[in-house]
């Protein structure tokens, strides 16, 4: 155990603690959080706050393995045991040595009683228990100069001397940013350098705080502040492509240009490098990942960077089973259909990954019931031509009082809308309230409707409110559901969908109502049978 205990031996070995827990902090790229500066993010930001949490319990955890249970008990017993700052500031001010020179030679002297020679020292002067040569600050100051010495012939100072271990090296100058202008934001490929880097702090994600020379191709040095990883969304053949991540990327405030190092991709990310004509491939397991152009001798990737904010939303390969849970499990054809025509932005799908034959949850909502056929009627051929409705409740009560849900679909985009109802009389409120807008929206006039003949839909202020309108109504035949078909298969795919997904999240069935509205909006944006190659909020336009 490295627990600095109550012994003056070990003013020293508190320093060495204090080393090694400052170390794992860097490890667990939670440095910033044992110094209080960073703190615990919003409840808007799951991810931020997900890894700070498990940064900090790492921390944490670790900090209290070094001690034993009285230390823990009476040093720390009192602070929350959350608050990684105030616990770090309460064992450094315990263990802070008031004169560790002092109490080392008075511990020393205690241990024997018995008279020894005494020797003179340069550094501790006359009557010491050591001479000169064997002095270890006495050595330790004199490498120190020495060290001094060797770094001003080189122009640096000490502080500054941290390592030399990166080389940056571009045909196109500046490399280094002259005061007041601004950084580049393209990616220049360097085959000389040893590091990826960038003078944009705010490209960087898991920053952490270092000091390191660069050493520029014209013998100047600069500075690296720190390092971390930035994500690239590569373009290939005109398309976006997986993002890439440039791990331990180097931030240089004052580079002028953004590196990728070359020697970095070939070595860590085992990347092969093909150059033909005025491009580079680089590839990895046989397929491209980036590209670059070659402009003025030097390769510009393909591409834009994210900024740190932005690296929560990164697109990662899912498989077909994920994506059909994330988008209320709907169906494999309608999925395949989605990725075959790119019809999603930033959707990256795992290869050779499939949809389970058996989904317990659409089994759950599955429902037993006649097919509604395809009317032989001509579709609409123009927006609002026809509008088809639908009431459908009662249903178990919502936690907001909603009992029943309203659709509306344009007959052409197949353009669906649900409205939530807490009663049926304001059933025909809402389709005033659903023309009125999609009329304003769209520069197009409703001219049919079609319902079931409900009594929603056949008051006589609305029957006159249409008539006004100049709508026509179309009612289909009482008890004769597949007459109003399109309306109908909606009810059973919202059905069997909100279902499914309230049976996977494990919610009552009471939450439908939210379930329905994010639910229609996956139908609008995934194509069908029905959208033909696009999907409905493309076809509403």
């Amino acid at each position: 155990m490295l627990s600095p205990v109550e012994n003056p031996l070990n003013v020293f070995m508190v320093q060495h603690w204090k080393q090694v827990c400052i170390n794992k902090a860097l490890e667990l790229n939670a440095y910033e959080i044992l110094m209080g500066v960073e703190r615990m993010p919003p409840s808007s930001d799951t991810r931020d706050r997900a890894s700070f949490i498990e940064r900090r319990s790492k921390l944490i955890g670790y900090i209290r393995s070094t001690l034993d249970h009285s230390q823990t008990t009476t040093i720390i017993g009192g602070i929350d045991i959350l608050d990684a700052p105030a616990i770090w500031k309460q064992l450094l001010k315990a263990y802070k040595p008031k004169d560790a020179e002092g109490t080392f030679a008075v511990a020393l002297s205690a241990a024997s009683n018995q008279k020894k020679k005494k020797f003179h020292c340069e550094f501790h002067g006359k009557n010491n228990t050591h001479a000169s040569k064997d002095c270890r600050i006495l050595k330790g100051k004199q490498k120190q100069k020495a060290q001094i010495a060797e770094d001003r012939e080189e122009g640096l100072t000490p502080e500054e001397k941290v390592m030399m271990a990166h080389v940056a090296h571009i045909a196109s100058p500046p490399i280094c940013r002259t005061k007041g202008s601004a950084a580049d934001t393209s990616w220049n490929t360097d085959s000389g350098a040893t590091s990826h880097m960038t003078p944009h702090r705010k490209w960087i994600c898991n920053f952490v705080h270092c000091q390191t020379a660069v050493l520029l191709a014209n013998n100047h040095v600069v500075w690296a502040k720190g390092k971390g990883d930035i994500f690239f969304n590569p373009i290939i053949n005109g398309q976006p492509s997986e993002t890439v991540t440039f791990e331990d990327a180097l931030y240089v405030p004052d580079l002028q240009n953004n590196l990728f190092s070359i020697l970095s991709a070939v070595r860590k990310n085992k990347m092969r490098v093909v150059i033909e004509g005025e491009s580079l491939d680089f590839q990895k397991d046989g397929n491209t990942i980036l590209t670059a152009i070659i402009h003025q001798n030097t390769g510009l990737l393909d591409g834009t960077t994210l900024n740190n904010y932005e690296h929560a939303y990164v697109t990662q390969r899912i498989s077909k089973d994920l994506l059909h849970q994330q988008l209320g499990h709907i169906g494999q054809k309608r999925i395949n259909k989605l990725i075959k025509q790119k019809l999603g932005t930033g959707i990256i799908v795992k290869p050779n990954t499939d949809i389970p034959d058996t989904c317990e949850h659409c089994i759950a909502g599955k429902q037993h019931r006649n097919p509604f056929p395809d009317l032989s009627e001509h579709r609409s051929t123009e927006l609002l031509g026809r509008v088809h409705s639908d009431l459908h409740g009662p249903l178990i009560q919502t936690p907001s009082g909603f009992k029943y849900w309203i659709t509306f679909i344009d007959d052409h985009s197949r353009f669906k809308e649900v409205h939530l109802l807490k009663s049926k009389d304001e059933a025909s409120q809402h389709f005033k309230e659903y023309i009125a807008k999609v009329e304003r929206q769209t520069g197009k006039l409703v001219k049919e409707i079609r319902d079931d003949k409900g009594g929603e839909y056949m008051s006589k202020d609305f029957i006159n409110w249409c008539k006004g309108k100049g709508i026509t109504q179309q009612h289909t035949v009482t008890a004769t559901p597949q007459q109003n078909g399109v309306s109908e298969r909606l009810n059973c795919t919202l059905a069997e969908g909100v279902v499914a997904m309230l049976n996977q999240a494990l919610l009552p069935l009471s939450f439908w109502g939210a379930a329905t509205l994010y639910y229609t909006d996956i139908l609008n944006a995934t194509p069908s049978s029905s959208t033909s190659n696009t999907t409905s909020y493309e076809s509403m336009g």
